[in-house]
């Protein structure tokens, strides 16, 4: 389990890393693209790719947080030492 957690954060960050590329390629092509140098399906095509990065990590997150194990929030954490000083009084 904790290598699939370990992988699940890298994969996320990767695809937060990826995002800066697929909005500097859509921008320059969309340049291209108004001169005719390319198609507009190979612009089209690049604009997917910037459309749909962010819903990547998205859903990595998502992943990444199904698959971590509950971990205590502060306050629960506070309860349970609590409960166990009465315990040993």
């Amino acid at each position: 389990m904790r290598g699939e957690i370990s992988s699940q954060n890298a994969t996320v960050d990767r695809l937060k890393a990826e995002l800066a590329n697929p909005e500097a390629e859509k921008k320059r092509n969309q340049e291209l693209s108004e001169t005719g140098a390319i198609s507009a399906s190979a612009y089209d095509t690049k604009r997917l790719a910037v459309d749909t990065a962010p819903h990547k990590v998205t859903e990595a997150e998502a992943i990444d947080r199904k698959n971590r194990p509950n971990t205590p929030t502060v306050n629960s954490r506070k309860s349970s030492q609590s409960q166990t000083k009465s315990r040993n009084t």
